[in-house]
C-alpha cells in the first residue's frame, strides 16, 4: 500500500492552511479536518486490502498512518489547549501551561520504556507492536478518542503517534510560554483604526527588522500576536502584501508617512 500522493497531497494542504488561516485556532480546526479525511481513506482502503507481508503492514502502521495521526493528535491538543486557556488571569495562565506540561510528563513516565524502544532505533519487537494480530495479547493503547479502532490499530501504533505529537506540542507550548503571550489580553482595548494594508506594512516592518524576540519567530505567529494586540480579525497578510508589491509608486506608503510624522514632531516639539 502507497500513499505517496496522498501524503504529499496532506502536506501541501497544512502548509496552505498555516499561510492562509490566520488564528491558531482556525489552523488547527482546518488541519483536524484534512488529516481526518486522509486517516478515514487510509483505514477505508485498508479494509479492501491483505498485506503481503509482516513487514508491510509494520511499515503502514508505523510510518504511513504515523503521517496524517500525528498531526491530528498534535492540532487536536493545541485546538483543546487554546479553547481552554485563560484570557485574563496571568497566575492562571501560568498554572494551566504547567498542567500541560505535566500530561506530557505523565504520558512519557507511563510510557518510557516503549519511548526508549523507539529513541533507540530498535525493530526487534516490531513484529509485536505493529501487527494487528497482536491486539488480542496487548490491550490497546487508551489515547483519548484518536482512532482507537481495533480494526485500524495495533498495540502500539497510537502510542507512537502520541509520542510524536507530544514532541510538536512541547515546542508548541514552550513558545506559547516565550512569546509573552500570556498577558495579551492586557491589551484588548486597543483597536486598529487604520486601514488593513497599513497595520500590513507595519507588520512586515517590524517582523523583517528581527526587533521582536531577536527574529525567533515566524511571520505568521507575530502576525497574530500583533493582531490579537490591536483586535483584528483575521487580516489577510498575503493578499494585502501582495497589493502592497503591485504598487506602481511608494511601495512603503504608510511607513513613510510614519517616518513624516515623526520627523515633523521632533521638528516643531518644544522639548
Amino acid at each position: 500500500m502507497k500513499f505517496t500522493l496522498e501524503i504529499e497531497k496532506l502536506n501541501e494542504e497544512l502548509i496552505a492552511i498555516h499561510e492562509n488561516s490566520f488564528t491558531i485556532l482556525k489552523e488547527a480546526n482546518l488541519s483536524i479536518i484534512v488529516c481526518e479525511k486522509l486517516l478515514q481513506k487510509l483505514k477505508g482502503d485498508l479494509t479492501k486490502h491483505t498485506f503481503t507481508s509482516e513487514t508491510e503492514e509494520i511499515h503502514f502502521f508505523k510510518v504511513t498512518k504515523q503521517i496524517p495521526l500525528i498531526k491530528y493528535i498534535y492540532f487536536s491538543e493545541i485546538r483543546s489547549f487554546e479553547i481552554r486557556y485563560p484570557k485574563i488571569d496571568c497566575l492562571a495562565q501560568k498554572s494551566y501551561l504547567n498542567k500541560n506540561f505535566d500530561q506530557v510528563n505523565t504520558f512519557i513516565h507511563n510510557n518510557s520504556e516503549f519511548i526508549q524502544y523507539i529513541e533507540l532505533e530498535q525493530t526487534h519487537l516490531d513484529s509485536f507492536y505493529f501487527l494487528q494480530k497482536h491486539l488480542d495479547k496487548y490491550s490497546l493503547s487508551y489515547i483519548k478518542n484518536y482512532y482507537n479502532d481495533k480494526d485500524f490499530s495495533t498495540p502500539k501504533d497510537n502510542i507512537l503517534a502520541q509520542y510524536k505529537a507530544y514532541l510538536l506540542f512541547i515546542k508548541y507550548l514552550n513558545k506559547r510560554q516565550s512569546t509573552g503571550l500570556n498577558s495579551i489580553s492586557d491589551y484588548t482595548t486597543l483597536k486598529w483604526t487604520g486601514p488593513t494594508v497599513a497595520f500590513v506594512e507595519l507588520a512586515y516592518a517590524l517582523y523583517l527588522n528581527k526587533c521582536i524576540n531577536n527574529g525567533n519567530l515566524t511571520l505568521i505567529e507575530f502576525s497574530r500576536a500583533l493582531a490579537t494586540i490591536f483586535n483584528i480579525p483575521n487580516p489577510p497578510i498575503y493578499k494585502k502584501f501582495s497589493e502592497i508589491k503591485s504598487r506602481t509608486k511608494c511601495k512603503t506608503k504608510y511607513l513613510n508617512e510614519l517616518s513624516m510624522n515623526v520627523i515633523n514632531y521632533i521638528e516643531n516639539s518644544d522639548l
